[in-house]
């Protein structure tokens, strides 16, 4: 039973040609025999022959063939682009002259499509016939599935968002444009078998290397496999390193004496090379995303320390001195000798393992042939892979100027979001502008999000320890905005929220300012006040400085409470200030909550690390609660907690779970501290969230928070311990009184500070600064 309607779904199916007809009969009989049949194949032909065409003017077909010849040779990705522009399917798919489908493909694809997947990645395996064949899948491919472009089916209108390909390269237009796909995390899904097959090797050895140098060119210009290519040069820095002090030393003896390098010479090279190095590292370590790859990275900087040390045994440890017991006789011969048995053993063994080929087929013999084109494979591409490693920032700035503009989105106002953590995992950014994307999108806006921090370095932000990985990971954002500066020019608006950098002078923010064609800077809590961090110590390094700067000088201001909001007009130049509150999608918080004392009311509080001072507020009161009420606390954070005399359980805190953990609260209390200035500029959101959902809600009477409940009316404000308790009291005894509120609050949510009700102040602001 299919789950898509063949009559309203409708399949294209784009297959870009370039003197390669061979397999098109084979791959138009599977798609003519598909068990979902495709509305239309687009052929885009940009070959020096007409087979293809003759070919077709002889056939029908159950589908509609519609037949594209170019004026001139195109690459892949213009002739993908110039189908998809003719295509009328509500979903794209996408096969190459040298992809066979199985007749299965189209219908297990869609079958895996929903309303939030809108895209299934095509699962490819290679077809190897001869023996040869054989030899390079198992050094490139391997047997199992391999994640491609090909049989790729994605929803028409969702193509939009990710954009077209790459029309100036030959080869990696499709990894580039997979890698763009992947910014949407939950609008994807990759495929678990493949229903595809390769059928595209190359015969023999000349055919392969030619292959890999015109593919090793074309991906070292475009901005794909940048950690491949980045410990290329890693690995060719390393020996320069080792090799320049003994350049003098080589050619002491030599008359011309112009290529003779003094010290300083070389420590100044040396030292070069070291900054790059550290810097190629870091970027590296910091986007990589699973503890395996960066089990990888760190072995191979082991590697790389010993191969240095090894190189210079006899300097280092026996001076020289050859009847010396450690002096080791043409160490460095011994040891290349060693490096490259060992490169053969990892491309022989190792990497066919992990490709799932055969050992029956790797022994006996076969290992050091499959080892040896491996290598040489490697040595192709490693002179192309460090031009790409050594051009990448120009190479991202020309593709954004050159590629992104004119095939992505050239008709789209262009915004960059500057935040301090990366897109959905910090409350602020999630209930602030994050979840008014989709409204910026449908209103012609192109969104770049642009984090200090990765999701590695959110993990360990808040806990204790990981030093070294926190010091690299701020380095690792410094790095990233310091690169961001040479595309500022690209962008309509620059929205920054919170803070540009962290720490230090304001020598990014006068330069992004200097730069940037507008500046939206939105800001939540009084950020003017630095805090301390028992967690980060290193807070105490941050400028206000730098945010008052911001607040003079951007063309806008966004604040989280009305009290801030005029302190910001006071400091802003252009006294361009609004208040927009966090709001809350209404269509998510579904309130499931019953109004009666049938069981143990439970009381609940959730909030982060950095919040829970303000639990401890009401701690005194909960103990003292808990002697005359029954009731159980639930707290729903990021950290451990423990409170004598309480029946009390944690909940750790889950994106895909927030909702539901706070739809099992009855009661909800938001307490913040009386007597400091911080609390005035906070939006009040915890509340927010507890009224959406119709809980209850007691609050400290201070900041927002007393301009968004009235107090009896839709919740309850309170200024004293006794407050507390009594608020407490009143509530677990009066169903009435807790479904009088709840609903109230409800209500007071969805006609003031739903995502509906705001979205139209963001805009307003966006479209502002574009005029």
């Amino acid at each position: 039973m299919l789950k898509h309607n063949k009559d309203l779904e409708k399949i294209s199916v784009i297959i870009p040609v370039y003197n390669s007809f061979l397999h098109i009969p084979e791959i138009l009989d599977n798609l003519n025999n598909q068990t979902y049949l495709p509305s239309e194949v687009i052929i885009v032909d940009s070959s020096t022959e007409n087979l293809t065409k003759n070919y077709l003017n002889n056939k029908k077909f159950k589908f509609n063939i519609i037949y594209k010849k170019t004026d001139s040779v195109s690459y892949p990705g213009k002739s993908r682009n110039i189908g998809i522009k003719i295509a009328s399917g509500t979903y794209l798919s996408f096969i190459d002259s040298k992809t066979i489908p199985d007749i299965y493909w189209i219908e297990e694809s869609l079958n895996s499509i929903n309303n939030s997947i809108k895209c299934i990645i095509g699962g490819v395996s290679v077809r190897a016939d001869s023996f040869f064949q054989k030899i390079l899948r198992s050094t490139s491919y391997g047997i199992q599935n391999n994640e491609t472009l090909v049989g790729t089916i994605i929803e028409a209108e969702f193509f939009k968002k990710v954009g077209f390909f790459n029309e100036n390269c030959r080869a990696g237009e499709d990894i580039d444009w997979l890698n763009r796909l992947k910014h949407f995390k939950d609008n994807y899904c990759k495929r678990n078998n493949s229903n595809i097959e390769y059928t595209g090797l190359p015969k023999n050895i000349n055919d392969t290397i030619k292959k890999y140098i015109i593919y090793s060119y074309h991906t070292s210009k475009i901005e794909v496999l940048q950690n491949v290519k980045n410990l290329y040069l890693i690995l060719t820095l390393l020996i320069f390193s080792i090799l320049i002090p003994k350049v003098s030393f080589y050619i002491q003896n030599f008359d011309n004496k112009l290529i003779f390098f003094n010290n300083f010479t070389q420590i100044f090279v040396i030292f070069s090379i070291s900054i790059i190095l550290i810097i190629l590292i870091v970027e590296i370590s910091f986007s990589i995303k699973n503890k395996k790859n960066h089990f990888n990275l760190y072995l191979f900087i082991i590697l790389c320390i010993l191969f240095y040390y090894i190189y210079n045994w006899n300097n280092i440890i026996a001076l020289w001195i050859e009847d010396a017991v450690l002096y080791v006789p043409h160490i460095t011969k011994k040891f290349f000798i060693v490096i490259f048995l060992l490169s053969f053993f990892v491309r022989g063994i190792l990497v066919p393992l992990s490709k799932d080929i055969k050992l029956n087929f790797i022994f006996p013999i076969n290992w050091l042939i499959i080892g040896s084109l491996g290598v040489i494979l490697d040595t192709v591409k490693a002179p192309f892979y460090i031009f790409g490693s050594i051009t990448h920032p120009f190479i991202k700035i020309i593709n954004i100027s050159l590629y992104k503009d004119k095939y992505q989105n050239f008709d789209k106002k262009k915004l960059l979001i500057l935040c301090p953590f990366p897109e959905g995992v910090q409350a602020g950014q999630r209930l602030k502008y994050e979840q008014h994307f989709d409204t910026f999108r449908k209103n012609n806006f192109l969104i770049e999000i642009k984090p200090f921090i990765n999701h590695q370095m959110w993990n360990i932000l808040y806990t204790k320890g990981h030093y070294i990985e926190k010091f690299f990971g701020m380095i690792s954002g410094y790095i990233k905005r310091f690169f961001t500066i040479f595309l500022l020019f690209k962008y309509d608006i620059v929205y920054v929220f919170m803070w540009i950098t962290p720490y230090g002078p304001g020598w990014f923010e006068r330069i992004y300012r200097f730069f940037s064609k507008k500046i939206i800077y939105d800001i939540e809590d009084n950020i003017l006040i630095v805090r301390k961090n028992e967690i980060n110590p290193t807070s105490r390094f941050k400028s206000v400085g730098k945010i008052l700067y911001l607040i003079k000088y951007a063309d806008q201001i966004i604040t989280s409470a009305p009290s801030l909001n005029e302190r910001c007009k006071a400091i802003s130049l252009k006294n361009n200030c609004t208040y927009i509150c966090a709001s809350i999608n209404m269509k998510r918080y579904i309130p499931n909550i019953e109004y009666n004392n049938d069981n143990i009311l439970t009381l609940g509080w959730t909030g982060t690390f950095s919040s829970q001072l303000y639990l401890k507020i009401v701690e005194p009161t909960l103990k003292e609660l808990a002697k005359i009420r029954k009731f159980k606390l639930r707290i729903i954070g990021n950290f451990d907690y423990h409170i004598d005399g309480v029946d009390y359980e944690i909940i750790q805190w889950s994106k895909s779970s927030e909702i539901e953990d706070l739809t099992k609260i009855d009661i909800g209390f938001y307490p913040l501290n009386m007597d400091t200035e911080w609390v005035s500029g906070k939006s009040g959101l915890k509340a927010l969230q507890y009224m959406a959902l119709g809980i209850p809600t007691i609050a400290t009477d201070i900041g927002n928070v007393s301009s968004i409940i009235n107090h009896m009316d839709n919740g309850m404000l309170v200024k004293s311990n006794e407050e507390w308790l009594q608020s407490f009291i009143k509530l677990i005894d009066y169903p009435n009184l807790r479904k009088k509120l709840g609903v109230a609050g409800r209500k007071t949510v969805i006609d003031n500070y739903s995502t509906d009700i705001l979205t139209n102040k963001y805009l307003k602001v966006l479209k502002s600064n574009l005029e």
